[in-house]
């Protein structure tokens, strides 16, 4: 059996058990699985499991949207403990990121999953003035976007799209990304390496569309991440890895760590727990390793051992 028949078997497993085992899931865990379960795979039972979810996105109509949107954007956001300190601390400086996260991506869901959109209420909700306030304060304070990384990248793109606001050319986050990083800081890496893979997934609007826009920037990115890894390859976890194939899928490239990143997925199976756990870097025992806490590392894997071709808005 070919390595590359041994991963697919391997992510046909692990598609089974977290599919059947679905209940043992919380709902926003179930959710995530679904949602890139359908929109990269179409999978249609992962959509009729969806519907059953869509109240998760929207209500029955506008004004209902409006009013739960309107009461997510007073609600506060739990943040995870983090051990970045320097992360911790600027995340604290843009309290409101979070909250405005969770109801663009929301929105973008409601169109990507069901075809459902709400953008017209979201001026209501959250005043224009204050996106672009808020895209100008991380346009204008760069190393901010770098150290809170994901979520100020996926509030980047969700913006431009919820908003229709201009998009923000993608050799801003290579440059920010290749005078930023510090490959001697765990915390460094992770967050330029994350910079990097959202900025990707971004321009994808979370699998929703193929990349088009400066595509060419996107792979330079992409050969970034490449090059990171191969430096630092113990010190990045099974979890940055997998996310960096996806984001060879959606570019339609290959990277040259890839043979590495498959040797270690292949030595971090195993049958008797059948999904993917961090057991061959410095992150084992460190990471999350329980059914639940694995779902994001095991549905990327499973996302990227199949082919990317669609294009949904």
């Amino acid at each position: 059996m070919t390595t590359q028949e041994r991963l697919k078997r391997i992510a046909l497993q692990i598609e089974e058990y977290y599919s059947t085992h679905l209940d043992r899931l919380d709902d926003s865990k179930k959710i995530h699985w679904l949602t890139r379960h359908y929109l990269w795979l179409s999978d249609s039972k992962s959509k009729d499991l969806l519907f059953k979810h869509k109240n998760f996105f929207f209500k029955p109509t506008l004004l209902g949207t409006r009013r739960f949107y309107a009461s997510l954007y007073k609600k506060s956001f739990a943040h995870h403990r983090r051990k970045d300190s320097l992360r911790k601390k600027k995340i604290n400086e843009y309290p409101m990121l979070y909250r405005i996260n969770r109801i663009l991506c929301k929105a973008l869901f409601s169109k990507t999953l069901f075809n459902k959109d709400v953008r017209t209420i979201l001026p209501l909700v959250i005043p224009i003035k204050d996106i672009v306030a808020l895209r100008q304060r991380l346009m204008d304070h760069q190393e901010d976007m770098a150290i809170l990384s994901t979520p100020a990248l996926n509030f980047l793109f969700f913006s431009q799209w919820a908003y229709g606001l201009d998009p923000v050319h993608p050799k801003i986050y290579l440059k920010l990304a290749q005078d930023q990083i510090d490959q001697s800081d765990v915390h460094s890496l992770r967050r330029i390496f994350y910079l990097c893979t959202h900025a990707i997934i971004g321009e994808s609007l979370f699998y929703s569309r193929g990349i088009s826009f400066h595509k060419d920037v996107y792979k330079k990115m992409l050969r970034f991440i490449d090059q990171l890894i191969q430096d630092s390859f113990k010190q990045i976890s099974l979890d940055m890895k997998i996310e960096s194939l996806v984001c060879a899928r959606l570019l339609g490239v290959k990277m040259k760590s890839e043979k590495d990143i498959f040797d270690e997925i292949l030595g971090s199976f195993s049958a008797e727990r059948p999904y993917l756990i961090d057991v061959l870097n410095t992150y084992k025992n460190k990471a999350p390793s329980s059914f639940s806490s694995s779902e994001h590392r095991n549905i990327l894997f499973v996302l990227a051992m199949s082919p990317y071709s669609k294009n949904f808005l």
